[in-house]
């Protein structure tokens, strides 16, 4: 009986191990954005984007026009922008031209309602300091200008490619993102303010509005697809739309594929390349069956 006494005593019963929590799950990854061709980016970010558009007029001429834009996101959602570019136009038969755009600068406010919709307005000015303006623009830079709005489906035509006028313009976006499908509409109001070249512009104020449509999906995550509908109208009726020489309104549809290079942490690389045609004819000289539209986009973000 001593010896099972001292038995018992030896053996210690282990206390109980207190219950740990478990760890919280992490957070699943934010649905892929796919940016579109034209419209507006719906965020706010650290970016450098350079962007080439070559419109062919079917044997007439064709266009190169360079953009470079440089964004810079203050907060998360809050960014401001500028942007600059040039327009090569090489008419067959004839010496080619070159001009400078105009410059534009903007500020960007961004939001997300609900996880799956992202809405974004801006607002800025186009800084009337391109070439072919004044009152005896130079022929060529005047030409430039001219066949750049085309290249860009005329949808910064009102800003960057009117030499004559101060245009301030603002914007709303609206996005839903969700599962690899992205679905972005976008409008643009420009009132384009004549400064100069009053003889050679007898149009004193224009307005202008810009709408698109934008449907991508990420097929994998290295390759997504894209398509956009863009329209460009003019609301009041200028002097160029009274005559016949523009029309009021012009509709461009197209799309392409866009890669997804995750090259560092916080760096992106995104190329896209997109064709567009238009549906309509931009002017009585200007045949939409004759005009092609091939964009490349190459946009690094930080």
């Amino acid at each position: 009986m001593q010896a099972l006494a001292e038995t018992t005593e030896s053996v210690q019963v282990a206390p109980a191990e207190e219950t740990q929590p478990a760890p919280p799950a992490p957070a699943p990854p934010a649905a892929p954005y796919v940016a579109p061709f034209g419209l507006r980016v719906a965020n706010a970010t650290t970016s450098v984007r350079a962007e080439t558009a070559y419109g062919l007029n079917s044997g007439t001429s064709s266009t190169v026009v360079q953009y470079l834009t440089a964004s810079y996101a203050l907060r998360p959602d809050l960014g401001v922008l500028v942007r600059g570019g040039w327009v090569d136009f090489i008419p067959q038969g004839a010496d080619s031209s070159r001009a400078f755009t105009n410059v534009t600068v903007s500020g960007v406010w961004t939001a997300r309602p609900i996880e799956a919709v992202r809405v974004a307005a801006t607002g800025g000015f186009g800084l009337p300091v391109g070439q072919g303006g004044g009152d005896h623009p130079d022929a060529g830079e005047a030409a430039a200008i001219a066949a750049g709005a085309l290249a860009r489906s005329r949808l910064e035509g009102s800003s960057m490619f009117s030499p004559n006028d101060l245009v301030p313009f603002v914007s709303g976006d609206v996005a839903y993102v969700a599962g690899g499908l992205t679905v972005q509409a976008e409008a643009t109001i420009y009132e384009l303010l004549r400064v100069r070249g009053s003889e050679a512009d007898p149009d004193g104020n224009k307005t202008s509005l810009t709408t698109g449509v934008h449907v991508g999906y990420q097929i994998v995550p290295l390759l997504s697809l894209g398509a956009e509908l863009r329209d460009q109208s003019y609301l009041t009726t200028p002097a160029a739309v009274g005559s016949g020489k523009t029309s009021r309104s012009w509709v461009t549809v197209g799309g392409g594929p866009r890669l997804d290079f995750h090259l560092a942490k916080d760096i992106w690389f995104r190329p896209g390349l997109a064709y567009l045609q238009p549906l309509n004819d931009p002017s009585p000289t200007i045949s939409a069956s004759a005009y092609h539209i091939v964009q490349l986009d190459l946009p690094l973000t930080f």
